[in-house]
Order: C-alpha cells, then structure tokens, then sequence
C-alpha cells in the first residue's frame, strides 16, 4: 500500500453520522448506544462467526483510577456501547472517558497497520509494511547498535500502550538487553515529599499515608481539606462520594486559587496565590503549636520527634555514638543482607538521662543537652524554631490571605478526624517536593493518621510485581530521568561516568512527544539526535508523527488482563472482549516477536495466557489465593486488607517512625550529583523557580499558565474522542476577564500564548473564576490538534534536584491576538 499520506485517512465524522445514521451530542456519549463504525469495521478483522450480540464485562484501566467495573456490548464483533453494571463491586458509573472508548476503539486515529515513515519526520508521510517487515528492521537495526553500544544505546520510553499489568513482558525484555528506561518525571514530588516523613510501602509507587476504601472512610472525616482538587473534573466517580459525606455532615474546605465546582460547593473556600501552598501548611503548623493544638502524644509515640540531633552532623545521635555496638536485625529481601540495628537515642524525662529509644517509655519532646561530649537537641524542638519564621502575619502576604484566615485552617485542620485530598497541580510547581513534606508534617502534628477518617486520600500501592518475571538473568535497565537526557546527550556522562550514545528510542505507549514539558526542545535536542525511533501504541500520537516505524498496538478491550487498581485496592480481572482490531497485535506478543529477532526468544516461550500466569504466579498473591483462574471466576480479589492503613506505629521510613525531620534527605532519583541536603531536612517555602512575582521571566511574562484535567480526557489518553473533544470545542484557554480586557481580547477569540519556549493557539473562554493574572487549559490534545504551536511546549525542562519531576504549572507566558500565521 505504497504512497498512504495519513494513518487514518478515510473517515470523517460526516461520513460516520452518514453510515450509522447516528445522532451526535453528549447524550449519546454519556450512555447512549455507540453504533460500530461500518466505515472502519471492514477491514478490522472481524468475521462471520462474530456474528449476534453478546454482553461483556469490562473495564477501563486509565492509570491511577478506579478501573471501574462495566458491561461492553459486542455486536458483530465489535464493542459498541459501554453501559453501568448494577451489580458491580464498585465503579459502578463510568465517567464520559469510559462511555467513549468504543468510539475511541474505531476512531480515525486508530493505528491500524505497521507503517515506516516514507517523508521527514513530523511530515506524516507513511507507508503500510507487513508485520515481519517492521520486525525484521527494527530488529536489524537494534542488534548492531547492540553489537557495537551496548544495549544502553536503545531508549525506552515505556508507559502502557493498550494492557496494563501484561506490559510487564515488554519490561522484561528491556531487562535481558539492559535497554536505558526514561523516567517521565510526572506527578510525583508530592508523593516524594509525603515519602520522606511516611515512607513507602511499594518502591516507585505512588502512596500516602490514608485508610481504604475511600468511598467508606471518608464517611467517618469531619473535616475534609481540598487542596487545588477539583474531583468533580478528574475523578467524577469520588466526588458523589464527597457530596455525600457533605450530606451527613463533613465540612469541605477548599484551597484553591481558582473558583471550581469543589469550591463553589465547599463550606469554605480560600483563594491563595497559586505556588504558596507550602508556606501555607507551614504557617498552620506553627499556629498549632502556638495554640497547643498539636497531639503531644502522637508525636511522642510515633514521630522522630524526641529522637535527639547532634548539633555538628545534624543527624541522629546513635547508641553506637555512646559506645554500644550495632547488631543484626532481619535479612532485607532486596539486598539479602542482614539490617544492622542501632537505635537512635533520646532523653528519657523519667530517668532525667539519654536512653536507648527503644527502651524509653517517657521520652521527652522538647530540650537541648550535652551527651557524651555531643550538643544535642529533639527533632521536634529543631521543627517547632524552623516553623517560627512562618507565622501569619509574615505569610499572609506570601499566600494572599489574612492572618484571621491562615489560623481558622489552622484550627480546622485540628478538627478531626480531618482528610486530605491533593490536586496534582500541587506537585507541578519547583516547591512541589515542600507541599508532601509540609503536608506530612502537617498530619504529624496533628496526629490524622492511622484512624477512620483521617489522613490522605490519595493513591493505594500496589505490590505485585513478579521479580523473577521481569528480571529472568538478573540484568536491569538503567534510568535516567527525561528531563536529565538532554544534558545526558550533550555530554555523554551519566552520573560523572562515560555513558554509551543513543541511537534509538522505543516509545511504548507513551507520551514522550506532547505530554513532556518544552516539546520544542525535546524534539531539537533528543529526537533530532537519534538515528531510529520505533513508537508502539493504539492511536496516531505525537510520538508517533515522529517515529521511523509505527506500529498497531491491541486496546485493552483486545485482550485478557489483570490490573492491580491504585484506587480499589483490588486485583481485577478484564477478559478479552473482541478481537484485535485490524493488524494490532497485545503488548506481549510484540514483545516476543522483537525477542524471537533478537536472539532472545527462549525467554518468551507460550502465549499470552500462560505468561499471565508466570506474572501472578510469587508469594504476595499466592498466599491470598489470587491466581487466574480464581479472577476470571470472581473478577475482583482485594489484594490489600481493608480498614485503616499506618496504624500501631507501622510506617516505612528507615526508623520506622514518622520522619518530619529526615536524617538523610535523597532525591527521588539519583544522577549523581552533589546536593547540598541541609535546607532539605524540615520542610520549607522555597518560591516557584518561574511564576513568582519578581522573577525576571515574570516580568517578561506576567501571566501564569496552568494545565487541568479534563472530563473528556486522561492526560493525553482520550485526545482522539471525536464527540468528547466536540462538547470541549478544540483547544481552548480559560483567562480572567479584566485580563482578557486589559489585552484587548474578547471571548471566543483565538489567541496565541507564547514565550521564549514556544506558542500555542487556542481559543479564549472567559471565565470570571479564574484569578487575575493566570490561564489554564486543558492538557492532553496533539500538537496537530491546535491551529498553531502547541501549548504544551511552554513549559520549562527546568527541575528541583530532589523532586526530579516536571513543573508544568511554573510556567510564565503571554497573550495576544492570534494574526492567523501558518503552523
């Protein structure tokens, strides 16, 4: 099929409404039969013996959401309407992303076929290819820059291109060749941050310290704090929830720059200045303490607080300090050595002497003194001076709010059971890392943890990782952080050590191109460098515009699966509805096909069902009877007890205790570089790296920009819902309207905001509850979605060293009048 000029030629939405005989609108979407779409349906493989209708349990597996439980019906094989289960464990109401996806299966944009590019790259200039083909080049091309690099020269840039837990089989293989993985960078500071004083139970997940099911605990909070949370946008499915417990009684309070549906159904709402949140907790701390507010005996108990710091190392005085040799605890099962106990020290009020925290029964929280020679203070009394610089009256400035205000959240906050629910445009700032540590600090004083209703309710673990599937010869990528990759290209060093060159980048279902900050950049200085890119999804991404072969990825309604819910705390379990649409094949069986080609292949023997079985196959599951067989049968099985999480002193941390003050602060991801750690050890106010006023890029750039998420969309998983995008009307950017005025723009305008980075236009909707001086958008379309530019290549590359993660929100631009110029 030589000289195709698109992927998804063909269909247009008139031509679609003119074969089905459909009816546009919402309501069709939200719930309304979703007719196959004959245009495409000739040629996506189903046959005669698909014939009939038939219902289908099914799922969305959208990452860290509910995974909600649904029925899909299948006519003529094909899926084409999403309805509620009734009977559903839970999840019973798909949100508009759910009811879309049969659309979204058939869309225009669907990758059908392998294809190599026949143009330049970003030309969108394709040729159709046959499977063996594709394979065969790659596999070619991989094996001598193996031969010659090493298999560090292939960059993998994973996330989930249709399955979720069978992606694990791709990650195997990029184990046995020791590929480079690039870490994405997103949404994790504030989980870093809330890790350093609660720890993680499950390395590299996101976690909080918070009790479960959220749609039963949240009944038992008084209070619930919302910080720049719009659950009624990102997750529809909690907030009846939320609106429920208002109902019985909950008081919500919501802490958000700009006016929302969660704000304008709070009981308080208090608008602070977008970047301050940290200097916010940290001033409720210090009136807490003040007011004596704070639960002495919780921090007694469970937190670092009366653990002594020597005042020349400031870290934890140590019985090995006093002279008392260490001993052996537990084999840790990672390094398979035994832990070496050495417990820190204390001041004992009763016996009026340091001791052994663990033997003192009264330790006191407060106090200096001299021990063997050593000054020493109490973790708390070095807290309770480093939150004195924050009190109201210095921060109401800082945050925009009145000192009567900062301590009335104070007070609220201490008015338990209290729950917290975080928005991740929190961690999307370059103080983000501050707002986990401050929150966590937060819960420590007032003791929200490890009782009903109080703490986080964010994201459960989830540890069920087979390690002796995904690393059958014990060899392991290499990590390296995206926005670390261009410096690591520029130079050639990782980690003051000479790194093999890039020759190629596998995308798997990611969104490298288009859901990174600074696209332009990326695509200059990393995409630009490389000499072969392979990119693996369902849909015609970005990424993909930029690959030297695409191939067709399976959907997830295309395959049998298992998926661990961050938001459920079950393992579930998701049969194959159809089959794979077109020539798209599962995660897997590519995977085998590229190890078969590789010389690999003996590692990827059987089909996808027994390499499911291999996956759920280790001690975690086996112990609760979690196998295949007993999830295809009952199709949830809880993998986490149910009830309150972090109780009886059970935290993650390297002391086991509640670590407000870390010892040792690290970076969530280590390049190798030397950090100074002593501002990192309480938390604290640093100003957004950008949008803080004052900054030189400020004055340039006077206005904020800010993505939200969007009803239609799931980052950019959903870019390609005809009707969903139709109801959002393109691109469009939400501006206040005296700025609007103030430039001469009026709503409806097409406007184009730019930077020294790049530009992006879209239309303007004038919104009088966004805070003077920001802009917010809608993240998630494609570059060729907008008229011009892209709004996502105005963000900066720029990171905190210890948060090592994208700041998508410290992000300075301005606005004009879009003059119509070509793309």
């Amino acid at each position: 099929m030589s000289g195709t000029k698109s992927p998804h030629a063909g269909l247009t939405r008139r031509s679609f409404l003119k074969t089905t005989g459909a009816v546009a609108g919402a309501a069709a979407v939200a719930g309304g039969a979703l007719p196959a779409m004959q245009a495409l349906a000739a040629d996506s493989g189903a046959s005669a013996a698909d014939a009939g209708e038939k219902v289908m349990p099914g799922r969305c597996f959208f990452g860290g959401c509910f995974s909600c439980n649904y029925n899909v019906t299948v006519r003529d094989g094909r899926a084409v309407k999403v309805s509620p289960d009734p009977d559903a464990l839970f999840g019973r109401r798909p949100c508009l992303k759910g009811y879309s996806l049969p659309q979204r299966m058939y869309s225009q944009e669907r990758i059908k076929y392998p294809m190599k590019r026949v143009g330049e790259r970003g030309e969108n200039k394709w040729e159709r290819i046959s499977w063996d083909e594709a394979i065969a080049t790659i596999t070619e091309k991989w094996k001598g820059y193996i031969d010659e690099f090493g298999g560090q020269s292939i960059l993998v840039s994973t996330g989930s291109s249709g399955a979720r837990f069978t992606v694990s089989g791709a990650s195997r293989l990029e184990n046995i060749l020791q590929f480079t993985n690039v870490e994405m960078c997103a949404d994790w500071a504030v989980y870093h941050g809330l890790h350093r004083v609660y720890g993680n139970p499950a390395t590299g997940i996101m976690t909080a310290p918070g009790n479960e099911p959220f749609e039963e605990d949240i009944f038992n909070a008084k209070t619930v704090f919302m910080w720049g949370n719009n659950l009624s946008e990102t997750y529809v499915q909690r907030w009846r929830y939320l609106m429920e417990a208002q109902k019985q009684g909950a008081k919500i309070i919501s802490i958000d720059p700009n006016e929302t549906t969660v704000s304008a159904h709070a009981d308080e709402w208090y608008a602070l200045r977008p970047g301050s949140d940290p200097a916010l907790i940290l001033s409720m701390v210090q009136v807490i303490i003040e007011e004596d507010l704070h639960d002495v005996a919780y921090l007694k108990r469970d937190t670092v607080g009366p653990f002594l710091v020597r005042e020349d190392t400031k870290e934890f005085l140590r019985m090995s300090d006093l002279g008392v040799a260490p001993t052996e605890g537990p084999v840790n099962p990672q390094t398979r050595k035994p832990t070496i106990i050495d417990p820190p020290v204390v001041w004992d009020a009763a016996a009026n002497k340091e001791m052994s925290s663990a033997e003192s029964t009264d330790p006191a929280l407060e106090g200096s003194w001299t021990v063997a020679g050593i000054k020493v203070t109490t973790a708390y009394s070095l807290m309770v001076e480093s939150v004195q610089e924050y009190k109201p009256e210095t921060v109401a400035d800082i945050v925009e709010l009145s000192s009567e205000d900062i301590r009335r959240l104070a007070r609220l906050a201490t008015e338990g059971p209290v729950s917290h629910m975080f928005g991740l445009g929190l961690q999307a700032y370059d103080n983000g890392l501050q707002f986990g540590s401050g929150l966590g600090l937060l819960l420590a004083v007032t003791g929200m943890v490890g009782k009903p209703g109080a703490g986080v309710q964010a994201t459960a673990f989830m540890g069920m990782r087979n390690a002796q599937f995904l690393f059958p010869t014990g060899t392991f990528t290499t990590t390296i952080p995206v926005l670390h990759l261009p410096e690591v290209m520029e130079t050639g060093m990782f980690k003051g050590k000479k790194y093999p060159p890039f020759k190629s980048l596998y995308i798997r279902g990611s969104a490298f191109v288009g859901g990174r900050p600074d696209k332009n950049k990326l695509i200059a200085e990393i995409i630009d460098k490389l000499e072969f890119i392979v990119c693996l999804d369902v849909a015609f991404t970005d990424s993909a515009l930029y690959a030297d072969i695409v191939l067709p990825a399976a959907h997830y309604y295309e395959v049998e699966d298992v998926y661990g819910s961050p938001l459920s705390y079950h393992m579930q379990h998701a049969p194959k509805i159809v089959e794979p649409a077109f020539e798209a094949k599962p995660d897997l069986q590519v995977a085998k096909l590229l190890a078969e080609g590789l010389g690999v292949g003996k590692y990827f023997e059987g089909d996808d069902e027994s390499w499911l079985r291999a996956q759920l196959d280790f001690p975690a599951l086996k112990a609760q009877g979690i196998t295949l067989d007993a999830l295809r049968e009952k199709k949830d099985m809880r993998y986490i007890p149910a009830g309150v999480a972090y109780k009886d002193g059970k935290y993650y941390t390297p002391t086991g205790k509640v670590e407000f003050y870390c010892e040792k602060p690290r970076p969530r991801v280590d390049l190798g570089l030397d950090l100074d750690v002593a501002p990192e050890r309480l938390p604290r106010f640093f100003p957004p790296h950008e949008a803080w006023p004052e900054t030189e890029t400020m004055k340039k750039y006077p206005l904020i920009l800010i993505p939200e998420h969007s009803r239609g969309r799931f980052h950019t998983g959903g870019f390609d819902g005809v009707w969903l995008n139709e109801i959002e009307r393109g691109p469009i950017v939400r501006m206040n309207i005296e700025d609007a005025k103030a430039r001469g723009i009026e709503d409806g305008d097409d406007v184009e905001v730019f930077n020294d980075r790049g530009s992006g236009v879209a239309r303007v909707v004038l919104d009088a509850g966004k805070r003077p001086g920001m802009l917010q958008y809608p993240k998630g379309l494609q570059g060729r979605q907008y008229k011009a530019g892209d709004l996502a290549s105005l963000c900066s590359l720029h990171m905190d060293p210890f948060a090592v993660n994208s700041s998508f929100s410290d992000t300075c631009v301005e606005v004009r009048k879009w003059d119509g110029g070509s793309k």
